[in-house]
């Protein structure tokens, strides 16, 4: 986590593990780190997890915002969206859908979303490191194997998803020196 000066905080993630999150990476001890599973389905199962992205905000790992993609495409795992925690994963939200929230920004019942990304495997998720103008992130992410395969990006923080280019999409990768999307 960027947020982290000191590099102890670490977010990692397994193919069906879920993601799990470190505040003593640096850690001398024998033992190595210690980890928390923060979105644990039971005590046998975890969400398929391919990819992480973390946007620092404050400087305060409690206010970063995570991104982790669902469905593990080089296992064979379809997925269910994405987990978004504004809170340095505390708590999550599903974006299973191109549209999770309205216009007035209320997040949408499962029952009025399309859920475009269930079934569908991740590659790749990307948080830009600038916020948009209005203080939000904007994410990519590279889909394959599924019924929205392709390129998507958010401006939104995750709000609303639009396909920027379809087929599959094994990664993306930021080029430094381009510019910012105007929100």
């Amino acid at each position: 986590d960027p947020s982290d000066s000191s590099g102890n905080t670490v977010y990692v993630a397994g193919a069906t593990g879920g993601v799990w999150k470190t505040l003593n990476f640096l850690t001398k001890d024998p033992q190595g780190p210690t980890y928390v599973p923060l979105t644990d389905l039971g005590p046998t199962s975890g969400i398929s997890i391919s990819s992480i992205a973390v946007f620092p905000r404050n400087n305060d790992p409690g206010q970063s915002i995570v991104i982790a993609s669902t469905g593990e495409a080089d296992a064979g795992f379809a997925g269910v969206g994405f987990l978004l925690s504004k809170n340095g994963g505390t708590t999550w939200t599903l974006l299973d859908s191109a549209r999770n929230f309205d216009a007035a920004g209320n997040e949408l019942p499962q029952a009025q979303r399309l859920r475009e990304f269930a079934g569908t495997s991740t590659f790749k998720v990307l948080a830009d490191p600038k916020p948009t103008p209005t203080g939000d992130v904007i994410f990519y992410a590279a889909l394959a194997f599924g019924p929205s395969r392709g390129i998507w990006r958010s401006i939104d923080t995750g709000k609303n998803w639009v396909r920027v280019r379809a087929g599959d999409a094994t990664d993306i990768v930021f080029d430094e020196s381009s510019g910012t999307v105007d929100a």
